[in-house]
């Protein structure tokens, strides 16, 4: 479907809503590929077309092989900055997005173990890149924000690290990007509250209270 073709669809079967967000785009494109891919897999006879649970474990397989593939090429083209260990960098761009947080709230944006989160901000504290202050709302706590060194370090490291995203998304068009990040986000709201339950479920139980088939 043409890109531009789609959306004046999309906003035609949306002219009774008057705040027409992107997003919304992108669900509704989303849910028109769903669409097309159910119905193109129900006129397939190909034998050796996948199980929906041989989908599943691919999709899985395929998710760390990306996360391993992107982890490649991180350590390959930040090693130009010694002062960033694997993934530090994280640490400083949510920190930039939010101004400041405390270290829990850093850890969990990462979706971190809290030893190794609290090792990667010693870490950039140590390297002068954050600084730490008791939070004026709750005294146990202590409150990060990035150092005038960190904001260089950030804006040096995002010139690298935007090309990296280029070539990790490698040749998916526009429109394909935009699919993917969709079903990206929706998984990553998922599974959120599973990171921040810390807690460990029977695995059929776990599929039982989150309605998975």
């Amino acid at each position: 479907m043409d890109f531009l073709e789609a959306y004046c669809r999309f906003v035609k079967e949306q002219s009774k809503t008057k705040d027409i967000k992107l997003t919304d785009f992108a669900y509704w494109i989303l849910n028109s590929e769903n669409h097309k891919q159910k119905s193109s897999r129900s006129r397939s006879t190909e034998s050796n077309s996948l199980s929906d649970n041989e989908v599943e474990e691919e999709i899985s397989r395929l998710l760390i092989l990306m996360y391993r593939h992107a982890k490649i090429h991180i350590k390959g083209y930040l090693s130009e900055f010694p002062e960033i260990v694997q993934e530090d960098f994280t640490y400083l761009y949510a920190l930039k997005r939010a101004g400041s947080l405390t270290k829990t709230q850093l850890i969990e944006v990462n979706v971190h173990e809290k030893t190794s989160g609290l090792e990667i901000i010693r870490r950039l504290i140590n390297n002068g890149l954050i600084e730490e202050s008791i939070d004026d709302h709750d005294r146990r706590s202590k409150r990060l924000v990035l150092t005038k060194k960190g904001e260089t370090m950030f804006y040096s490291i995002k010139a690298v690290t935007r090309k990296i995203a280029k070539l990790v998304t490698g040749k998916l068009s526009l429109k394909e990007k935009g699919i993917l990040h969709t079903m990206l986000v929706k998984l990553d709201l998922f599974h959120q509250p599973l990171y921040l339950s810390r807690t460990k479920m029977n695995l059929d139980f776990a599929l039982e209270s989150y309605s998975i088939n």
